[in-house]
C-alpha cells in the first residue's frame, strides 16, 4: 500500500515510487519501481493512412484495397471507425489484434463503385464511429482529412469497372 495522501505535481511519470517490504522477524527490503502514467485526458488522433491495393495499374472488379488507419496511442480492441471513399463507399476500419494503434479493412471493388471518371480513388472523410483509447476517450476526428494525407499522403488508385464496347463500321 502506498502512504495514504501521496501526490505529485507532475502530471505525467516517470514516478519513482520506493516499496519496502518487512518479514515477520524484522528484515527489510527496499526496491525502487519506475511507474509511468501517460496522459488520460488527451484523445487519440489519427496520424496517417495507408492504401495498399492487391494489383497493380487500373484496378478492377474484384480487386482489393488494405485500407489501414494509424492512431496516435493503442486503441480499444474490438472498436472500429470509419472511412468513405470517393466513390461514397464506406468503410468500416476495426482495431488490429497485432498492433493496436492500427485499424485495418480490406475494401473490395464491384461494378457500383466505379469511379472511371478519371479521378483516383481517395479517402474523402472519416468518423470515429465506436473508437476509443485504452481510456475510453474517443478518437478525435477534428483534423481534416487533406491534412493527414498530406503528411502521410497514400499512393493514387484508378479504378474502371466498366467492360470495354466495339462497334464494327462498315
Amino acid at each position: 500500500k502506498l502512504r495514504d495522501g501521496f501526490t505529485t505535481e507532475a502530471d505525467t511519470g516517470p514516478f519513482v515510487a520506493t516499496v519496502t517490504a518487512t518479514d515477520s522477524g524484522g528484515l527489510t527490503d527496499k526496491v525502487n519501481v519506475i511507474v509511468s502514467v501517460d496522459d488520460v485526458a488527451n484523445p487519440p488522433t489519427i496520424t496517417g493512412f495507408s492504401a495498399v491495393a492487391s494489383d497493380v495499374g487500373t484496378l478492377v472488379d474484384g480487386d482489393t484495397v488494405r485500407y489501414t488507419a494509424t492512431a496516435s496511442e493503442a486503441m480499444r480492441a474490438g472498436t472500429a471507425m470509419r472511412i468513405t471513399l470517393s466513390n461514397d463507399a464506406q468503410v468500416s476500419l476495426t482495431v488490429s489484434a497485432t498492433n493496436p494503434t492500427e485499424l485495418v479493412s480490406v475494401y473490395t471493388i464491384d461494378g457500383d463503385n466505379d469511379d472511371s471518371n478519371g479521378d483516383a480513388l481517395t479517402i474523402a472523410r472519416y468518423s470515429a464511429q465506436t473508437a476509443v483509447d485504452l481510456s475510453g476517450n474517443a478518437l478525435d476526428v477534428s483534423t481534416a482529412i487533406g491534412d493527414i494525407l498530406e503528411l502521410a499522403p497514400i499512393t493514387a488508385m484508378l479504378v474502371d469497372t466498366e467492360a470495354p464496347t466495339a462497334s464494327i463500321s462498315q
